[in-house]
């Protein structure tokens, strides 16, 4: 491996660890660890959608889609 590609792959590495710090501080910011995310109440017809089969719902409709 030549001295060029040698001190390019150096510069790389030192790109690759200051991308990965920026990256990590910033997940730690907008993502804190101790952050929860609440699912809202869903209504009773998004709880058929995803509970029972399409045709399930279709028919209860009277064949509407």
């Amino acid at each position: 491996m030549s001295e060029v590609e040698q001190d390019l792959d150096i510069a790389i590495g030192h790109y690759a660890e200051l991308l990965a710090s920026n990256l990590h501080a910033q997940r730690a910011a907008h993502f804190p660890p101790d952050a929860k995310k609440v699912m809202r109440t869903l209504t009773s017809g998004e709880a058929a959608e995803l509970a029972l089969p399409s045709w399930v719902i279709v028919g209860a409709k009277g064949g509407e889609a």
